[in-house]
């Protein structure tokens, strides 16, 4: 593993995933790319349902960017330290087709992601994104399934 692309969560498993690969990164010298995603179709989908209700502003795209990119600059420095080298890098696009691109164009080899216990009926009305990185991504991934 020399570079490895983890998809940072602000969760407790998210937390978690970032501190296996910062172990795996530690014994091995690689470089970790925390990538923070922000769902572009989500994203939409509130602008309609706060535009629909008066519930109020909706950030804009920069702003939750901006904070994104703070969140997961301070969960790399609270899980991994200095011990490990890492980036932040952040993308408004959609799970998971953006992720697999964004991780080709970094040059990583490896892919840590925190996936969902789903049904098989959940997986096929729902979609997988885990399920799509672990077919589609061309090397190893690690996947945290809680």
């Amino acid at each position: 593993m020399d570079r490895a692309l983890i998809i940072a969560e602000p969760t407790d498993r998210g937390r978690e995933l970032v501190e296996i690969a910062g172990e795996m990164a530690a014994g091995s010298g690689a470089e970790l790319v925390l990538l923070r995603v922000i769902d572009e179709s989500e994203y939409g989908r509130d602008l309609q349902r706060k535009a629909q209700t008066s519930m109020g502003d909706v950030d804009s795209v920069d702003e939750l960017t901006k904070r994104a990119r703070e969140a997961t600059a301070e969960l790399g420095d609270e899980v991994l330290g200095e011990d490990v080298s890492y980036t932040v890098e952040v993308l408004f696009g959609d799970l998971p087709d953006d992720v697999l691109a964004k991780a080709d164009e970094l040059g990583c080899d490896h892919v840590f992601i925190a996936g969902e216990k789903r049904s098989p009926t959940g997986k096929v009305l729902f979609g997988d994104t885990t399920q799509s990185v672990l077919l589609n991504f061309d090397g190893p991934v690690t996947s945290l399934i809680g």
